[in-house]
């Protein structure tokens, strides 16, 4: 396998690979097998990509690059240079290796001399230079999420950790990874001095992890304006698109938005939501709209649908838009629904994936003429849904027309048997 260069797909580089396999071309991006290209079929395109294996919206970006990057030549011209290249690269390796090994037979006396003094540098100069590193062996890690992941359509968790000055920096090697730890862990860890540190109120915590396995807690603050209880009363969204309403074992502040962390049947879940609901009608205030991030099981943004992906698009971020979905959504509960997909919590009116039979019935015209009135002798459209409820309830498999009928004939013979008195 050769790679061919790195090309750009949404903000992140990645490398092209392509290997030859049996007279055909098999391309991939990064470790990912994305496409073939076959020289005896195929004429006007250079590749053909594999089935799901990437976005529809991402394909055409790809090939675009793919042909302005290979231009007029042919793969097996490719391949060649590629091949030369490794060769030169790998002489000029061994005449590096060589003037290394010059240069270090120069340089031995000096060491030598450097050594001799770290041995007679006093004892209270080595403690003194002594540092204490935590790392992932002292501390039993949940779950973990890449500092890559994107949070919204346009930023990285580790860009916003950054930007609120929360990413930890651990020997001059920023942290690469977030850790998910119950909170207990954190006094497994010690500051830079050796003293140990005290553990959180929280269920869980966060620590930050670089790439040499070096571990530091993460100084997030607890969001608690939801309540300590777990009431179920935020919107989820998983990665594939199930919508559920659940709630979450801790949260913390990052950004203007948050993490949500559950234990769901033994497996660690986090969540990222823009921000909150705000209180307007018929919605309660500082409710969250958790939208389930990528990690070591299950992947990256990359394997999320495109609709909830775009949830989290940095145009329409913020308390506002939090408030726009639970507005959309608490219509459903109107008509005891449940049955939500993204159209239905994505905070536009004008998309929806289905309707519901009653949004065609009008109960001010049935207040009229099944004569129900409220105290004050005006027509009541809400007896007349209340009424309407009520049937429906004990007939749940009829239509709204035939609910409609059934009230008509037992109000009609309620008035024939009052005329019969």
């Amino acid at each position: 396998m050769r790679i061919l260069g790195n090309i750009e797909i949404e903000g992140q580089r990645k490398n092209l690979s392509i290997q030859k396999d049996n007279g055909l071309y098999k391309y991939y991006l990064d470790d990912q097998f994305i496409g073939v290209f076959d020289p005896k079929k195929m004429i006007d395109t250079r590749i053909v990509f594999r089935e799901n294996s990437i976005e529809n919206e991402l394909s055409a970006e790809i090939k675009d690059q793919i042909t302005q990057f290979l231009g007029e030549k042919q793969l097996d011209e490719i391949l060649d240079e590629k091949e030369q290249e490794q060769k030169e690269f790998e002489y000029d390796e061994v005449l590096d290796d060589r003037e290394e090994k010059s240069e270090q037979e120069n340089d031995k006396q000096p060491e030598k001399d450097q050594v001799q003094k770290e041995k007679d540098k006093p004892t209270e100069d080595l403690e003194e230079d002594k540092k204490f590193v935590n790392t992932v062996k002292d501390i039993n890690i949940k779950e973990t999420i890449k500092m890559s992941e994107k949070i919204t359509d346009m930023r990285t968790l580790g860009k916003v950790l950054d930007d609120e000055g929360k990413r930890p920096t651990i020997n001059g090697k920023k942290a690469e990874k977030l850790g998910i730890v119950e909170s207990d862990q954190i006094q497994n860890l010690v500051d830079e001095n050796g003293k140990r540190l005290t553990g959180h109120t929280s269920r869980y915590a966060t620590v930050g992890i670089n790439n040499r396995g070096e571990v530091a807690a993460m100084d997030l603050e607890q969001d608690s304006s939801e309540g300590s209880n777990s009431t179920k009363r935020n919107y989820q969204v998983a990665q594939d698109g199930e919508i559920t309403k659940d709630d979450v074992s801790t949260r913390l502040k990052v950004g203007k938005g948050t993490l949500g962390i559950e234990n769901e049947g033994g497996e660690i879940k986090v969540h990222h939501s823009s921000g909150k609901s705000f209180g307007g009608q018929g919605v309660s205030g500082n409710m969250s709209l958790d939208r389930e991030l990528g990690n070591s099981r299950t992947g990256n943004l990359m394997g999320m649908k495109k609709d909830v992906r775009d949830l989290a698009s940095d145009v329409n971020d913020g308390y506002r838009n939090v408030e726009n979905i639970y507005q959309e959504a608490e219509k459903h509960k109107e008509y005891d629904c449940e049955d939500y997909e993204i159209d239905d919590i994505d905070g536009d009116e004008n998309t929806a994936s289905h309707t519901h039979e009653e949004e065609n019935v009008n109960f001010e015209e049935l207040a009229q003429k099944w004569r129900l009135r409220d105290d004050n002798g005006n027509f009541s459209a809400e007896k007349a849904k209340k009424l309407y409820d009520e049937a429906k309830k004990d007939s749940p498999n009829k239509t709204s027309e035939q609910i409609i009928e059934q009230i008509d004939d037992e109000l009609n013979e309620q008035v024939m048997q009052g005329r019969s008195r």
